[in-house]
């Protein structure tokens, strides 16, 4: 059996749990562009957020750890302002809002396959 980590960041520590799963051995990972999804939208956990880790925040620190994904991270902004597009409204990613690491190289940020 292969172990899968999936948290929601209904309290914002879903990204400090991937890094301990990530720390533990686990390299797969079950998360949402945005953050969307998650609990139905009438179960009030959390406040109200229903949503999973966001994809573009987990993928953005793997590659700022030099964790080469595979994902290539313009694609993924991308597909990430497409989905805010789609939805009508901003997703709960910090990448969707504030971009990539600044400091990940030309090479990772355009290439990784």
């Amino acid at each position: 059996m292969v172990p899968v980590a999936h948290f929601h960041d209904s309290r914002g520590t879903g990204m400090v749990n991937y890094l301990a799963a990530y720390e533990s051995g686990v390299r797969y990972f079950d998360c949402s562009m945005g953050g969307v999804g998650g609990h139905p939208t009438e179960v009030k956990y959390g406040g109200g957020f229903t949503g999973n880790v966001c994809t573009e925040d987990w993928v953005n620190l793997l590659e700022s750890m030099g964790v080469d994904t595979g994902v290539d991270l313009q694609c993924m902004l991308q597909a990430s302002a497409y989905c805010e597009s789609v939805l009508g409204r901003a997703l709960h990613s910090k990448v969707a809002l504030s971009g990539l690491n600044p400091l990940l190289d030309s090479h990772s940020a355009t290439t990784a396959s």
